[in-house]
């Protein structure tokens, strides 16, 4: 142990330390056996800071190693960036320089769309010339084919409102029929039914009556007599007077019914009448037709007109027509199987269809096809 230093002179000496205490003991108190635990414990904190010391500094060298991995890559990536950079310059300057190019190749296409505009303009001037000339012709035919259609649907209204008549006469006709026959069944067996009721009721009560009393009151026999006599009389008037009553309501049911026949018979002379309307009509119809062919005919040879185009326009006429025709006839003979009328084949186009009619509009349409 070195010599201990000796006191300078006009100087304090130094205070006594504070004895360190373990597990509140001082060394002095403390057995061997608790010094040498206590020396054990201190080995073994000291292995334990030298472990974690070690282990600390291998994590930090890990993070340095890390680090510079980490500045390295970085540069690599700027080194990159500066070439990606220089690459995307280049890469503008050819943009620009091909935008360039394609303004100038779209001033040429424009150039080219304005002189294409000119000469469509002038094609489109002296083609609406012949279309308005074909629209004129279009609207004069349309004119024809819509009065040919009016003419057909007034002769269908008028064929409709016959078979309604009829319809509705024929079926009044049953229904009175049958409600007649049901109201005097009805009435024949309520009568029968009240007068077997009330003679039986009677009957029995009066027999009843009649057992009981003659036991009792032998000596009232003619009174109870004559009291039946009474009671089956007033029964009886009034089985009259409900007789009576259901034959006013018979009465009035066959007054009913005969104006009904007559009523029904005399729409039945009217339609009738229309009937032979639209014959004549019909006729006439056919007879303007053939009228309208000549006259067409002769038109279109006098301004040298083509000849299948002649054909082709009179065989439409005649189409219309004859549809028009073969649907006025076929209404008819749903009624009148006496009228005939001849159709060429080929212009069989019925002009309604399943639950909805065509338009005039369709059926001009499909003849000019």
């Amino acid at each position: 142990q070195p010599p201990k230093k000796k006191v300078e002179a006009g100087k304090k000496p130094a205070k006594p330390r504070t004895p360190t205490l373990i597990n509140g003991l001082t060394k002095d108190e403390m057995s061997k056996e608790q010094l040498e635990e206590h020396i054990v414990r201190l080995r073994e904190e000291l292995n334990r800071e030298r472990e974690e010391r070690n282990y600390f500094q291998l994590e930090r060298d890990k993070i340095n190693s890390f680090w510079e991995v980490t500045v390295r890559k970085q540069e690599e990536v700027e080194a990159e960036l500066k070439k990606v950079d220089k690459d995307m310059e280049e890469a503008e300057a050819r943009h620009q320089l091909d935008v360039k190019v394609y303004k100038q190749k779209i001033k040429h296409l424009q150039h080219e769309h304005l002189n294409v505009i000119t000469e469509l303009k002038s094609d489109s001037l002296a083609a609406s010339e012949v279309l308005e000339k074909e629209q004129e012709q279009l609207e004069a035919e349309l004119r024809k084919t819509i009065r040919v259609d009016i003419q057909e649907l007034n002769i269908e209204h008028a064929k409709r409102e016959l078979l309604f008549c009829v319809t509705a006469g024929v079926e009044t006709t049953a229904l009175c029929e049958k409600r007649m026959h049901v109201l005097q069944q009805d009435l024949d067996n309520v009568t029968k039914s009240q007068i077997s009721d009330r003679e039986s009721h009677w009957d029995s009560h009066i027999a009843a009556l009649t057992k009981d009393h003659s036991k009792i009151y032998s000596n009232t026999e003619e009174f109870v007599a004559a009291m039946n006599t009474d009671l089956k009389r007033k029964s009886l008037k009034d089985l009259k007077s409900e007789h009576e009553i259901l034959e006013q309501k018979f009465s009035k049911l066959q007054l009913e019914r005969d104006e009904l026949c007559k009523a029904f018979t005399e729409s039945a002379e009217e339609e009738q009448h229309k009937d032979m309307e639209v014959e004549k009509k019909l006729q006439a119809l056919t007879e303007s037709q053939e009228r309208t062919e000549a006259q067409l005919s002769v038109v279109l040879s006098a301004s040298n007109t083509d000849r299948t185009a002649l054909s082709l326009i009179t065989k439409k006429i005649e189409v219309v027509f004859y549809n028009l025709l073969y649907h006025c006839t076929f209404k008819i003979h749903c009624h009148r199987p006496d009228i005939t009328i001849n159709t060429p084949e080929y212009c069989f186009l019925p002009l309604t269809a399943p639950g909805k009619a065509l338009s005039t509009n369709q059926i001009f349409l499909h003849h000019m096809q």
